[in-house]
């Protein structure tokens, strides 16, 4: 019997439904999602990008699943032909920054038993038949999450257990009151727990927020932030950014992706413009003169997401310019 009464849980948000609503399956994170698309359709193994998370590429090796890597052109296509890839491997593509749905089409296509991962393009249409995968972590303020779109039932995995994330809100409750920097060890700490979690179902805590979010509020924020840095500094960017391409098919990217051949994040980080550096163990792995190798050293993910109006867009146009 559902409880009565006593102290008051969080309740009484806005009411509506999840992006994601007619996904088949919601489980804690991207990486299972991947590994359960690969073992579920008995995949020998899979083929990586070179440009992805560490992260990714460890725990889907840990779960004794064979990885081969290709690399990506300045387009943020394979560089690689389906005739090359290994019979029954699956082949994981990554919509960088949610602006390469064409990619993901021709993919499709192109390529056999593709995977797609939209953990940066939660927005972007599902490719009918493609196993697609989504994360509202990268998007919103829930701490586990991510959706899978398939047609292929659950033949392996028995007795999936719901998380459990209440202690991890700490850090975004403790941000809203602080700072970022006071809630950053807390965040570490459950960004390494989540990362160690097996598969699990997503949340109750996670599920009930992801109901209370404006998406279409939100979603144009992000398009709004994004065309406004654009106008200012595409003439800078090493990246090719096709807006018509993003409008004529709705695309809501993540973050402005801004490329030059100048390390200037720690100029930013110094004047509170937090840009991570995505995947700098790569500078390691491939060769200096690859694209993978510019966007580990020099990318800076640039924040266009639904907490910022246009003179917070100003204050980074106008902290980037000074170093151009």
């Amino acid at each position: 019997m559902k409880e009565l009464g006593g102290y008051t849980e969080l309740s009484g948000l806005i009411s509506g439904e999840e992006f994601h609503k007619n996904a088949n399956f919601k489980f804690n994170t991207v990486t299972n999602s991947i590994i359960f698309c690969i073992k579920n359709r008995g995949y020998n193994g899979i083929y990586l990008p070179y440009y992805n998370c560490e992260v990714v590429r460890k725990k889907i090796i840990n779960a004794g699943i064979k990885v081969k890597y290709y690399h990506i052109d300045e387009n943020f296509y394979p560089v690689i032909n389906n005739h090359e890839i290994e019979k029954n491997f699956g082949f994981l593509y990554v919509d960088y920054f949610g602006i390469n749905y064409s990619n993901s089409k021709k993919i499709y296509s192109t390529f056999n038993n593709v995977i797609i991962d939209n953990s940066q393009a939660f927005f972007s249409k599902r490719i009918n038949q493609v196993d697609t995968i989504y994360s509202p972590r990268k998007f919103f303020c829930v701490t586990d999450g991510a959706y899978i779109y398939s047609n292929v039932k659950n033949n392996i995995f028995d007795n999936i257990k719901p998380d459990k994330s209440y202690h991890r809100y700490s850090s975004i409750f403790k941000r809203l009151e602080e700072n970022a920097n006071d809630a950053y060890d807390i965040h570490k700490n459950n960004e390494k727990e989540i990362e160690e979690q097996n598969i699990m179902i997503m949340s109750k805590s996670t599920q009930y927020l992801l109901h209370c979010i404006d998406y279409k509020k939100n979603s144009q924020k992000n398009l709004e932030n994004f065309k406004f840095l654009h106008s200012q500094l595409k003439y800078h960017n090493k990246i090719n950014i096709d807006i018509d391409h993003i409008e004529k098919n709705s695309l809501i990217p993540m973050i402005y992706p801004f490329l030059i051949n100048k390390d200037i994040r720690n100029n930013l980080i110094n004047n509170k413009i937090y840009v991570s550096n995505w995947w700098k163990y790569l500078l390691q792995e491939v060769n200096l003169n690859s694209f993978e190798y510019r966007l580990s050293k020099y990318l800076l993910p640039l924040p266009i997401d639904y907490r910022y109006q246009t003179q917070n867009m100003n204050i980074i146009i106008k902290n980037i310019q000074q170093f151009l």
